[in-house]
């Protein structure tokens, strides 16, 4: 039983009068998968005076102390892991979420850069280094880090990162910075990726028509705020209250852009898509302050 072997192990310690590094190490591992973590490093810290060079025994270390919030002991005991086994993505990994906690950006970046070299297909590492390299402001690596993450996820992206990249890009290339031209063309391959992979995430529409209505392109700006209304139109939406107002502001930023267009035929594809929004809601719902919202918004096009 574990106790027995608890008790067995106690002994031998006693006996060797404390040079049986085995006893603390097996102690260790029993207190560790009883979740008892004070317990299981203050084994294992004995065990690791007595002989050091044991990297699986340090790792445990790392993880009891990283779980009782022993920060600075945990980014020791993984810096040690790593030193022995330069491979170890978990121990990257975990080294970068120590730093992380400890508030040490640069290290967090380096360690959680090493975790994905070793472990590229683990999504968790990713998001952890996508953290990392956004609190240092780097875009190229948040950029990669989507990227991967994309491929990773599949149909999965954090609108937040992607919407602050875009703003970033824009402020770069307002600013004319060095590296603003390869951050355009590569939050723009992003996107396109995006698109391909995901297609009914209205917030993902309302960013990309917010990108390109920085460069004034109104004809691909009405094309994005058009499908962001559509694929705010789910199953039953014009009998759904809530739907319908998530919809309106949608609608009103699309007229806007269809105005500064100044396309006559594009105006009139966005007024007809219009009543036909007006005229599906009018059916379920008649004398409300949305249906007389949506009148107004049809009525600016003229």
């Amino acid at each position: 039983s574990t106790q027995s072997t608890g008790e067995y192990y106690v002994k031998s310690w006693e006996l060797s009068n404390g040079h049986y590094g085995k006893a603390q190490r097996q102690l260790g591992n029993l207190a560790f998968t009883k979740d008892e973590w004070a317990r299981s490093a203050k084994h294992f810290r004995l065990a690791l005076e007595i002989n050091p060079s044991y990297g699986s025994v340090w790792f445990k270390l790392g993880c009891a102390e990283l779980k009782l919030a022993e920060y600075d002991n945990a980014a020791i005991a993984f810096t040690r892991v790593v030193s022995f086994y330069p491979d170890d993505a978990e121990a990257w990994a975990n080294l970068g979420a120590v730093y992380i906690k400890l508030n040490k950006k640069d290290q967090a970046y380096y360690a959680l850069k090493e975790a994905a070299k070793h472990k590229r297909e683990s999504w968790r590492i990713w998001e952890n280094f996508l953290v990392a390299a956004l609190s240092l402001g780097k875009i190229q690596d948040s950029i990669n880090a989507l990227n991967v993450l994309l491929d990773l996820k599949e149909h999965d992206v954090d609108v937040q990162v992607l919407g602050y990249l875009i703003d970033v890009t824009i402020q770069e290339l307002e600013n004319k910075s060095p590296e603003s031209e390869v951050i355009h063309r590569q939050i723009k391959e992003l996107m396109d990726r995006i698109k391909e992979k995901i297609s009914t995430n209205p917030d993902l529409w309302a960013l990309y028509a917010k990108y390109w209505t920085h460069f004034k392109n109104y004809n691909q700006v009405v094309e994005y705020r058009m499908k962001q209304c559509r694929s705010l139109q789910m199953s039953g939406w014009e009998r759904d209250l809530t739907k319908i107002k998530s919809l309106l502001p949608a609608l009103q930023a699309l007229v806007e852009d269809t105005l500064k267009c100044q396309d006559e035929s594009l105006t009139y594809s966005t007024k007809l898509f219009l009543k036909s929004v007006l005229n599906k809601v009018k059916m379920f719902f008649e004398n409300i302050p949305e249906v007389h919202q949506l009148s107004n918004i049809l009525e600016q096009l003229g």
